[in-house]
């Protein structure tokens, strides 16, 4: 492999990489915000999300 070849290859794994971090924080962050406003949004309509049989039963 050309020296100037392997340069560029690594530069394209680091970038890779980089945007696969990016995502999965980006994904992480949106999950924790998405439930966090479930539970703010649940709890001031007053859902009763345990006494419902059907989330009971998507929970198990």
């Amino acid at each position: 492999m050309l020296p100037f070849m392997r340069i560029k290859y690594v530069d394209l794994v680091y970038t890779v990489r980089r945007h696969l971090t990016n995502a999965s924080t980006r994904f992480a962050t949106f999950g924790v915000l998405g439930f966090f406003w479930f539970i703010v949004l649940s709890g001031k309509f007053g859902l009763n999300l345990h006494g419902s049989k059907r989330v009971m039963q998507a929970l198990y």
